[in-house]
């Protein structure tokens, strides 16, 4: 059976590379000529302390990025170097505090970004078509309604808050103004102020605007 892939948490992950298995041959220039392919690394040195095999050797690097140790980790682990599969590994163990609270603190902001222009509408599927289709970056997933009905048109294209967000900003006003509108029922007409509040649709549209239901009430839009 094949094994599942592994998957890494921003813990497991860091700036300190541990490699294994390097021939002891005189190599490390050689494998940092390699290393530096992936980015800048800040330090290096052989671990004499470490286990290893018979006529091996053990290094750790320390690269400045974290995407630069996640390049060199991708690509050098289980390579062949001088006749041997290299190891290559993660070592958290080798971070200092502050070391790892920065590591916290890019992975915040770097899931921040990304969910940020996730929850963006794709504003050339807007336009009618997406040349990047399922490998573009902005939500195809958002109601067009959105983009045309005078209720919503302002939070969806005028601020940053995502479709869902928007929508549910809208239906809490619209229940609000349902509760106005009910409680004033008994006395045979809907409050001036409820009435007013509701935008009407502009006389240049061909058609009205589709209902906008929400349990228990259910609201037209005039």
């Amino acid at each position: 059976p094949t094994m599942p892939p592994k998957v890494y948490t921003i813990n497991d992950e860091s700036v300190y590379v541990l490699i294994k298995k390097i021939p002891a041959l005189g190599v490390i220039d050689e494998l940092l000529l390699e290393l530096r392919k992936y980015g800048e690394i800040e330090e290096h040195r052989l671990l004499d302390e470490y286990p290893a095999e018979p006529f091996t050797v053990v290094c750790l690097v320390k690269f400045r990025h974290l995407d630069s140790a996640r390049r060199a980790k991708l690509r050098l682990d289980e390579k062949p170097f001088y006749g041997a599969l290299l190891d290559v590994g993660y070592a958290p163990q080798y971070e200092e505090a502050h070391e790892t609270h920065s590591k916290l603190v890019y992975r915040a902001q770097a899931a921040h970004s990304i969910l940020t222009d996730l929850s963006r509408p794709c504003h050339a599927l807007m336009r009618g078509r997406c040349e990047a289709g399922s490998a573009c970056k902005y939500s195809h997933n958002f109601d067009p309604t959105l983009l045309t009905h005078p209720f919503t048109r302002a939070p969806a294209l005028r601020t940053s808050q995502t479709a869902e967000a928007a929508l549910a900003a809208i239906r809490r006003k619209m229940t609000s103004l349902a509760s106005q509108k009910l409680s004033h029922s008994g006395a045979g007409a809907p409050a001036p102020a409820a009435v007013s509040a509701l935008p009407s649709v502009p006389a240049h549209d061909p058609a009205p605007a589709p209902a906008v239901v929400f349990a228990p009430f259910s609201l037209a839009a005039p």
